[in-house]
């Protein structure tokens, strides 16, 4: 007879191999998208809008005033961050785990859970905001502050319904959600453009419209199928914090760091600097139709991969998707970096010919920036999230005390060279930690 230790490890085994055989069977689309192809296409979406929108912006006004815009965005990419970090990324990992009876009470937590943030978010704006006035008034962003909150709070709630459908497998959803607010914010822009009103403060306010409309979408969408309850409320709360306060310490030490850079640079330089340096990252911010879509569905695939297949099966996964992942970003970047100057005219105009050389320091470290995506996604499936903020530590000390004299003995080619820094300094962190983590991890 065979023993029943045996007979547990010989089925453990076939369960291994199991899977790394079905892993191994998938094309290549089941192996990025899991069977959701419309992910792609909404994300292109998103992607393109955001690029025609990012050109828009700086060519009609001009690289001081987009540089002030700039400036001034840069506070939502942070609470959105944060956002991400606290409620999105534990939603799509632990919301992927409930079954069907857990999930209208979980989803209603989160929801709540989104509105407190919300509004604290208004608060921060306002205030840190004000302070910015009284700090540095020659960035002109005092009257930018009311519709940055709109922007800030629109940008969020459509956010998590967009997620929200993802995780729920909803995919017609959330192209829907995308396309009322991507599409909104580029029909309001164009006719702000027509008719000369487009200033930073119209463009904001336009943004917010078209969040809270979306917003609106997605709540007459979702509202049948979400339970609200207090105490599952504070119990998810504190799921989410245990499984993203480091992710969400990472997000602000992330901010600071990559954010710095341009900040000292507007307070060296110019505004104008920090308008370069986002016209440049327009460009190579097309491989965020990749960088995004994954943010969409590897976590959760590598999540349930885990899950049901090992660890093993999980390093197959994230193989295969660095592999294609790499290849597409290293063509795009390669496409932007073999006539950087002929790109910033085409699609900025004269003034920015210029600024070349940014762009093509853009390219490397967005290429390198790519091999954190599913080094992170591994990370998060085994919700060992505290890598990221040591990362993130790492990576502000080294902003901090680097940046100044950076920026101050190499102008803008500084800027950048910190920049790339950053970058190299999160993909060895991640790298080092994810493989130590997978070897001692024990198979189920």
């Amino acid at each position: 007879m065979t023993p029943p230790d045996s007979k547990e490890a010989v089925a453990k085994n076939d369960s291994i191999s199991n899977g790394l055989n079905r892993l191994r069977d998938l094309d290549l689309k089941q192996i990025i998208f899991g069977h959701t192809p419309l992910v792609l296409v909404d994300q292109a979406m998103v992607s393109g809008v955001n690029f025609l929108v990012g050109i828009l912006l700086a060519r009609l006004l001009g690289v001081a005033e987009y540089g002030c815009f700039v400036l001034a965005f840069s506070a939502v990419l942070l609470l959105n961050s944060i956002q991400m970090s606290l409620i999105l990324s534990p939603m799509m990992v632990l919301g992927a785990k409930k079954n069907q009876d857990e999930q209208p009470a979980y989803f209603g937590a989160v929801l709540m859970q989104q509105i407190c943030f919300a509004l604290l978010s208004i608060f921060f704006i306002l205030g840190g905001g004000f302070l910015l006035v009284l700090l540095v008034p020659k960035w002109h962003v005092g009257n930018l502050l009311l519709p940055l909150a709109g922007v800030a709070v629109g940008s969020q709630t459509q956010g998590f319904f967009r997620r929200y459908c993802f995780t729920r497998i909803q995919a017609k959803g959330a192209l829907l959600l995308d396309g009322v607010y991507y599409g909104g914010q580029v029909l309001i822009l164009a006719f702000l453009s027509w008719h000369q009103y487009l200033t930073p403060k119209t463009a904001l306010l336009g943004m917010a419209v078209a969040g809270l409309t979306a917003t609106i979408v997605g709540w007459i969408r979702a509202r049948g199928q979400l339970v609200f309850n207090l105490s599952l409320f504070k119990k998810t709360a504190k799921s989410h914090w245990d499984f993203g306060k480091w992710l969400g310490g990472s997000a602000v030490l992330q901010w600071f760091s990559g954010q710095l850079f341009i900040y000292v640079a507007a307070a060296y330089l110019s505004a104008s600097a920090a308008g370069a340096i986002k016209a440049a990252q327009n460009i190579v911010g097309v491989t965020h139709i990749l960088f995004l879509g994954m943010e969409n569905f590897v976590p959760t695939r590598a999540s349930q991969i885990l899950h049901t297949s090992g660890r093993k099966a999980l390093n197959q996964y994230l193989k295969k998707v660095a592999l294609w992942g790499g290849i597409a970003t290293g063509t795009i970047c390669l496409v932007a970096a073999s006539a950087p100057g002929f790109w910033m005219e085409l699609l900025y105009g004269g003034q920015y010919g210029r600024y070349a050389n940014v762009l093509l320091w853009l390219c490397g470290a967005y290429l390198l920036s790519f091999f954190a995506k599913p080094l992170g996604a591994g990370l998060r499936a085994l919700e060992n999230t505290k890598p990221f903020f040591k990362a993130y530590i790492s990576m502000a000390l080294f902003s901090l005390t680097c940046s100044v004299p950076l920026i101050k003995y190499f102008s803008l080619n500084g800027a950048m060279f910190g920049i790339a820094g950053v970058n190299l300094i999160l993909v060895s962190v991640l790298s080092g930690t994810y493989f130590t983590h997978i070897s001692n991890q024990k198979e189920f």
